[in-house]
């Protein structure tokens, strides 16, 4: 259907190009969402929605650099919505380690969206990862003043960030499972699943932070064995092996 639509008025609109694209996520064929994108902004360049999609294609490929990339253009473009913001703040974050540049990002997102409980979100998660708890505390008690479906299915997971920054790993565990079953009743199953690796991840490093290597071990495995693959599988592999050739 979609791809008759693209014949049909290729020049006129690029609706049918994203529409096939989002079909095609939901089928994981990454690569020929791509290619659809791709063909989508030859004729339309300049349009942030198939620009957002394409950096999503690419990020799903594990191809960070390539997807940081475009979303900046649509940023530079002034087509960036708080979505867009929101998705490259947290690719400079997690795939770079750029917390300078992703919390500058951050602070131009909040001019033009400052009650957005997700750029909130954002920022608060930014500073837990520069070691700023009060900061990160102060921003999230303000992001639960405003409700935003979306922002719910991050918000408890960087709460319990901030506990496991202060050492409370059970009340750290439970904001991530929060998190992830808020994901899975909404039908976010892939998003579950990297919530939950994410969370090992981040559990096995405020062991590490307590001396315990055993139960960090354990963290890393569970993590593993979630299929998702992505920044976080990456990092739970490179924490594997720092754990592995570290001395007790």
């Amino acid at each position: 259907m979609f791809e008759g639509a693209i014949e049909a008025g290729s020049s006129l609109n690029i609706i049918p190009y994203n529409n096939l694209a989002r079909l095609q996520f939901t089928l994981d064929q990454w690569c020929e969402a791509e290619r659809v994108l791709r063909d989508g902004l030859r004729h339309f360049p300049n349009d942030g929605e198939a620009g957002y999609y394409l950096a999503e294609a690419l990020a799903r490929q594990e191809r960070y650099d390539e997807a940081i990339s475009r979303l900046q253009l649509i940023v530079e473009g002034g087509e960036a919505t708080a979505a867009t913001f929101g998705f490259l703040s947290g690719l400079l974050a997690d795939s770079r380690g750029d917390l300078t540049g992703a919390h500058r990002l951050l602070e131009e997102a909040q001019h033009q969206f400052p009650d957005h409980a997700g750029i909130l979100n954002n920022i608060a998660y930014v500073y837990l990862l520069q070691g700023d708890v009060g900061a990160a505390q102060e921003v999230l008690d303000r992001a639960a003043t405003y409700p935003d479906e979306e922002a719910a299915l991050v918000l408890p997971a960087t709460q319990g960030l901030l506990h496991l920054m202060l050492g409370d790993t059970e009340r750290g565990r439970a904001g991530y499972e929060k998190a992830a079953q808020a994901a899975l009743q909404r039908g976010h199953d892939r998003f579950a699943r990297a919530i939950y690796q994410k969370m090992h991840l981040e559990l096995a490093q405020a062991y590490l932070r307590q001396g315990d290597q055993t139960a960090a071990k354990h963290e890393i495995r569970q993590g593993l064995r979630e299929s998702e693959p992505g920044i976080y599988r990456q990092h739970l592999v490179a924490l594997e092996q720092k754990v592995r050739f570290s001395r007790p």
